[in-house]
């Protein structure tokens, strides 16, 4: 009897042990990566996992990143940090599949990257940043295609490039070229992907080139 209670004892520890590690997560360590052609998922034992999986920095307890997975594909928000603590990415999955706001950030903290995802594509504005916080480039995307207008920018804010495409990506409209001093480079029109009319090429001071 004595030897049954005790038994008894360390199987409801290991059932409490586990329930309790599986609350807080798992290490990356612990779990299976199967990877496929569609999408990848986290096994434990040779089954599909559900629950939180951490890592830390090497020979440290700094958290390098942490994500949940829902039956063995990643569902949530997946983050990364840096050394320091401070947020790197934050991407959002859906059964494995990139869905929902998706940002990456700088050391700085400045954010770097946002984009919108549906169904593993691009969907909505792109938006990625210099360093200083200053817009870098902006798209519009829809089921991942470009399309509309799209603009880049100098890290002074200054307008660097102005492309447009039609709703199947194909390039159509106004596309201009401008040096950092704000002077139009070039400008090419363009209509279903074809080039409709071209202009002289100026130098920063307004002289054409070519």
């Amino acid at each position: 009897m004595k030897y049954s209670f005790n038994v008894f004892v360390l199987s409801i520890v290991f059932v409490l042990f586990h329930s309790c590690s599986n609350i807080n997560g798992v290490s990356i360590d612990e779990v299976f990566l199967i990877k496929t052609t569609q999408k990848n998922s986290y096994h434990l034992e040779d089954t599909p996992y559900t629950g939180r999986v951490y890592e830390y920095f090497p020979d440290t307890e700094i958290l390098k990143q942490e994500f949940n997975v829902l039956d063995g594909f990643l569902s949530g928000l997946c983050n990364e940090y840096y050394v320091d603590g401070v947020l790197k990415s934050s991407i959002s999955y859906e059964k494995g599949i990139l869905n929902g706001l998706s940002q990456k950030y700088y050391q700085n903290g400045q954010l770097k990257e946002s984009v919108n995802y549906s169904q593993g594509n691009f969907n909505g504005k792109r938006m990625v940043y210099w360093s200083n916080g200053i817009l870098k480039e902006l798209n519009t995307f829809k089921n991942g295609i470009l399309g509309g207008e799209n603009l880049y920018y100098y890290s002074d804010g200054k307008l660097r490039k102005s492309l447009r495409f039609d709703q199947n990506g194909k390039r159509n409209g106004i596309w201009e070229d401008f040096h950092p001093n704000g002077q139009l480079k070039n400008q090419i029109i363009y209509s279903n992907g074809s080039i409709v009319s071209k202009s002289d090429t100026y130098d920063f001071l307004g002289n054409i080139i070519r």
